[in-house]
């Protein structure tokens, strides 16, 4: 027995193939990483019909590439002249005592305070002073693409 949610789904599969004019398009999963078109941040991963993914590009305006990837190991390369799946290099930041030095350009920056307030800075130059105003164990998250995120603590005394 056929439920009515199936019942529309496959009316509506059956109708409309003016993504691919293949039928089977609507039933072949294929692996997907919709990313940013301008960073190449991989934004989300998953695996959808091959027509959904077609469908998702030309309604929404969203960016797909039809292969899996991880988020946190991978990025979008979108230099040549078809967007490519690369994998991110190490951060190559360094954290010396309130200090960021080797910073990404641009990059940013997230110092979360030993309250659990979050500040966050968007940094254009290599290096960055942290300027803390209470004593404790602050987190520093260094985010930029095409690197892997970096993450850091310092501690402030009085």
């Amino acid at each position: 027995m056929t439920s009515p949610k199936q019942c529309r789904l496959a009316a509506f599969a059956a109708g409309d193939r003016s993504h691919t004019g293949r039928h089977n398009d609507w039933d072949r999963l294929t692996p997907f990483a919709r990313y940013c078109p301008e960073t190449g941040r991989i934004l989300e991963t998953g695996a959808m019909s091959v027509a959904a993914v077609a469908r998702m590009e030309a309604d929404c305006g969203w960016s797909y590439l039809r292969q899996s990837a991880d988020r946190d190991l991978h990025y979008v390369d979108l230099s040549g002249a078809s967007p490519r799946r690369r994998v991110r290099s190490a951060c190559p930041a360094r954290l010396d005592g309130q200090t960021l030095s080797g910073l990404p350009v641009p990059c940013v920056i997230t110092v979360t305070d030993p309250a659990g307030a979050s500040t966050v800075i968007e940094a254009d130059a290599p290096a960055l002073l942290l300027q803390c105003d209470y004593p404790g164990r602050y987190r520093v998250h260094v985010a930029s693409i095409p690197h892997t995120d970096g993450a850091f603590e310092m501690e402030v005394t009085p």
